[in-house]
């Protein structure tokens, strides 16, 4: 099991990028940055009694249990799909007889990813990072 997919290491990276995320807060707009954050502006006054705590609890003590349980979650989940195409791969390679019928299902796998690859879909596109194509369709003025 990998080192991130237990809850410790998680955590200590979570914390660290928590004092990362308040230091730069602090640096770029001093003490007020702690005002900034427990009173947003646009707020009616009247509901500060209510959002102050809630973006209290929410900015200063649930973050960084948030960013571990998220780390924790994906770096699991990703060692989960390695281990699980790891052992379908090697089930479908195990056997290499010409008639054999898991050897053709890889041999059709394999015609459908050229496929996919050279017939369109354009050329690097699948090497683009996610969150890029996701970023254009949410923010198209940039």
């Amino acid at each position: 099991m990998p080192a991130n997919a237990r809850m410790a290491n998680p955590l200590v990276l979570a914390m660290v990028s928590w004092v990362m995320f308040i230091g730069v807060g602090v640096k770029h707009n001093g003490l007020g940055y702690f005002k900034s954050a427990l009173f947003p502006p646009g707020v009616p006054k009247a509901l500060y009694l209510l959002v102050t705590p809630i973006e209290f609890l929410s900015t200063f003590l649930i973050r960084p249990f948030s960013l571990a349980v998220r780390l924790f979650a994906n770096m699991l989940a990703g060692h989960i799909l390695l281990v699980t195409f790891t052992v379908l791969t090697i089930t479908l390679v195990g056997s290499r007889h010409p008639h054999d019928r898991r050897w053709a299902q890889l041999r059709h796998a394999g015609r459908l990813h050229r496929l996919r690859v050279h017939g369109g879909v354009p050329a690097g596109v699948h090497l683009r990072p996610a969150d890029r194509r996701t970023s254009v369709v949410r923010c198209p003025e940039h």
